[in-house]
């Protein structure tokens, strides 16, 4: 097939100048456009980051405040523990002079103190044992 270069067909150095800038400015118009959403999707993150920024520095303070809960219980924890070791021995402190203090007073007053006495110890000592 042969084509006949007639006016309408040809294209002049001018034509084909102006259809480069055509082609180049929808590009850049392009771009620019893209360019664009790329900053309304930047915008859109900053503003859902600074949302969460205060949930994540309540989720913090409340951390913080279940570590020092946590603390305080365990101090509490250590106290109970001493406390209950404390009054089993004294409650076997009383039932050992409950049970030597008749025994004494049968045998004799000073061998009754005696009793009642080495008595309380025992049992104070035996109920620290236990726990």
């Amino acid at each position: 097939m042969v084509e006949v270069f007639t006016e309408q067909n040809v294209i002049t150095g001018e034509d084909l100048e102006h259809q480069l800038v055509k082609e180049r400015e929808q590009r850049c118009k392009k771009l620019a456009d893209d360019v664009a959403d790329i900053h309304s999707i930047f915008a859109t993150l900053g503003e859902h980051t600074d949302g969460q920024r205060e949930a994540v520095e309540q989720v913090d303070e409340n951390v913080e405040n279940v570590v020092k809960h946590v603390e305080e219980g365990n101090k509490q924890l250590s106290k109970a523990v001493s406390y209950a070791s404390y009054g089993a021995g004294l409650t076997c402190a009383a039932v050992g002079g409950l049970i030597g203090g008749p025994i004494g007073i049968a045998v004799g007053f000073k061998a009754g103190c005696a009793a009642a006495v080495s008595g309380s110890a025992a049992g104070f000592g035996i109920g620290n044992f236990v726990l």
